[in-house]
């Protein structure tokens, strides 16, 4: 994950620096996602994903820059969890 960020931020033209700065954090934050550094957190999400039998996809627009929210939901996160049915009931 963290040499894909790298590689779309590179792509992006965008320093660690000047992306931090506009994310609201540290360099070395970002330094740190890039390197793949595994944290507690996202350690977590991802062992939950996986004995959830989802998979997490990612996928760039195309175009550089922030990604436009969806247009049915502009609440929604700029990610999708797949592969598993729709929930039938509440």
């Amino acid at each position: 994950m963290g040499a894909f960020l790298r590689d779309a931020r590179i792509e992006a033209n965008l320093s660690q620096a000047a992306l931090a700065d506009e994310l609201g954090f540290d360099r070395r934050v970002l330094q740190r996602i890039e390197a793949g550094e595994p944290t507690l957190y996202i350690t977590r999400v991802f062992a939950l994903l996986a004995r959830l039998h989802l998979r997490l996809e990612v996928r760039g627009d195309g175009v550089p820059g922030p990604p436009p929210a969806p247009a049915s939901d502009p609440t929604m996160p700029p990610w999708s969890i797949t592969d598993r049915p729709a929930a039938t009931h509440l």
